[in-house]
């Protein structure tokens, strides 16, 4: 009857909370600070931010988000659910998304995710001298269960001034990606779009030396 055959499918479409997860595969060594695996897939973060805004959105700037707002707290929530319930430990944010709303808003989700007992590691990674001071975090994950990624040389939305490589741009860039996400280290830190770099040169010459500095 319809009622045994509900039953039926019921039993065969049971799933576990690890069957929701995202795949995993090796990522870092056991005694390495990063995580030991990540996922198949990680969450871009460039929706979180005033990039694909609806009419309550559109007012958000890096000078006026909060994250009390709706469409911050939902953002947030997402970013939460990928990472609880998901299993996706990695996120892709940069300057250019929301020019600064999308890294704002990673780190109101790390504030809740991440423990506040984590300490500074001077070994590896990428950060800058460190002239902010850092939110009080409120969740239980240690900063190395996540791998955190930002970029540089995209910025403005004018298109004249859309795009700067240069050396100084990107330390303060750096330093601006830490304080929006209240860490004191970055994972991966990537070159935004360097085909629309002037040279190669300057690449070579400037911003890959910022780079290695931080």
């Amino acid at each position: 009857n319809g009622k045994g055959a509900m039953s039926s499918m019921e039993s065969t479409c049971h799933t576990t909370d690890e069957d929701q997860k995202v795949p995993q595969r090796q990522y870092a060594p056991a005694d390495s600070r990063l995580p030991t695996k990540t996922p198949l897939l990680g969450l871009g973060c460039s929706s979180f931010s005033t990039f694909f805004s609806s009419p309550e959105e559109e007012s958000l700037t890096v000078d006026t988000i909060s994250k009390d707002h709706i469409a911050v707290q939902g953002w947030v929530e997402t970013i939460r659910h990928a990472v609880l319930n998901r299993g996706i430990n990695l996120l892709d944010t940069a300057p250019w998304y929301g020019h600064g709303i999308s890294e704002i808003t990673v780190g109101y989700a790390l504030d809740t995710l991440l423990t506040d007992d984590d300490e500074h590691d001077d070994d590896g990674g990428n950060s800058a001298p460190l002239n902010h001071l850092r939110r009080k975090r409120t969740g239980s994950l240690p900063r190395s269960r996540l791998i955190v990624n930002t970029k540089v040389g995209r910025y403005d939305a004018n298109p004249l001034h859309q795009f700067d490589f240069s050396y100084d741009t990107t330390i303060q860039s750096i330093q601006r990606s830490l304080e929006r996400m209240n860490c004191d280290y970055i994972d991966v830190i990537q070159l935004h779009d360097p085909e629309f770099a002037p040279s190669i040169s300057l690449l070579k010459q400037e911003t890959i030396p910022a780079l290695v500095e931080c």
